[in-house]
């Protein structure tokens, strides 16, 4: 049984398939290309006809395929220890390529992002306001990074163990019983063996747990003993989430909600970079929206904070959200300054 399970080949999807087009073109992007990394390219490129579109594909949205025929030359040339990409494909000049992707395929970003967190030593990752990172992790887990988020990643061959210092992050995890997969916060941890679940902190009050897949156990840090003189640490006590469920966690306590699972999917769309609201307020609305955002923006009336929002958005397109709150809810949005933003009531 287990030799023929060995020899399944999961079907890689079309969006698998161009996101790692989308990361060699980063890759290819290095002021220097190792013998290695060349060898490794047009392995991938001639292992389907699938990678081969796919990055034709996606370089071919820049100077009409110009790009296959210098990485074509860089295959016939006589091998060499390093390689130096044509100046006209110069690092900056892909990086632009990198970012672009984001708009143009919607997986190009996270893509670019995945691959260098592949290859770097680094144990901290950051995004700033707006951006996203998808990061494969030393043991096949993935963590994805929402805007202005930071996560240090401490892996021992006994332990996995995740620092959500600040922001939003979601887990999809691997299994392994003998090395328990641990996200931690400010106020308390989140414990798993293999599932999905997102960890959001909310300042250094609060955080919120949402589990896609499988179970988690949550404990809050309850800090000393009341009369305590060793000021030892009490042993958080755990509460147990299941698929569907979210909780925020505070000092004084968990609040336990069951999701229905369309609010689910949209709660968690901002992983395909859309942001998606159906009957939240206004308040609600401006609050989640900020966090993408260095533009500041103000309700005027706080009765107006009331109104429920519905629709999709994609993540940093606020001209869409701002049209949508003129021609579909009769608000009235005034530029009030360069990064100010005031909503009121149109009259």
């Amino acid at each position: 049984m287990s030799q023929s399970r060995s020899r399944v080949v999961p079907l890689r999807t079309k969006e698998a398939i161009e996101a790692e087009a989308a990361a060699w073109l980063a890759i290819l992007g290095r002021e220097q290309l190792s013998r290695d990394d060349r060898e490794k390219f047009l392995v991938w490129q001639a292992a389907s006809q699938a990678n081969k579109d796919a990055f034709e594909a996606l370089s071919g949205l820049w100077d009409d395929l110009a790009v296959l025929k210098d990485l074509d030359d860089l295959a016939e040339a006589t091998p060499k220890e390093v390689l130096h990409v044509p100046p006209r494909f110069s690092r900056r000049w892909f990086a632009g390529v990198a970012a672009s992707l984001a708009v143009v395929t919607g997986i190009g970003a996270a893509a670019y992002s995945q691959l260098y967190a592949d290859v770097s030593a680094a144990t901290s990752f950051a995004t700033l306001v707006g951006e996203q990172k998808t990061l494969t992790l030393e043991d096949g887990s993935i963590m994805q990074l929402n805007t202005d988020s930071r996560a240090d990643v401490r892996f021992t061959p006994q332990t996995r163990e995740i620092i959500l210092v600040y922001g939003e992050a979601h887990f999809d995890v691997a299994k392994s019983q003998e090395r328990p997969f641990v996200v931690k916060t400010s106020q308390g941890e989140v414990r798993a063996t293999g599932t999905a679940f997102t960890v959001r902190t909310r300042g250094l009050e609060a955080f919120e747990v949402t589990v896609e897949e499988g179970s988690v156990a949550v404990a809050a840090s309850l800090g000393s003993q009341p009369g305590s003189d060793t000021g030892a640490q009490a042993k958080p006590e755990a509460i147990s989430l299941s698929a569907g469920q979210n909780a925020v966690i505070e000092e004084d306590g968990a609040s336990i909600a069951v999701i229905k699972q369309s609010d689910l999917i949209r709660k968690l769309s901002w992983r395909q970079g859309l942001l998606a609201y159906s009957g939240e307020t206004l308040a609600e609305v401006v609050d989640d929206v900020s966090r993408y955002t260095d533009i500041d923006i103000q309700i005027s009336d706080p009765e107006l904070s009331q109104r429920q929002i519905g629709g999709h958005f994609r993540v940093g397109d606020l001209e869409a959200l701002f049209d949508a709150l003129e021609m579909t809810f009769g608000l009235k949005v005034e530029r009030a300054g360069p990064k100010t933003i005031l909503l009121s009531a149109a009259s």
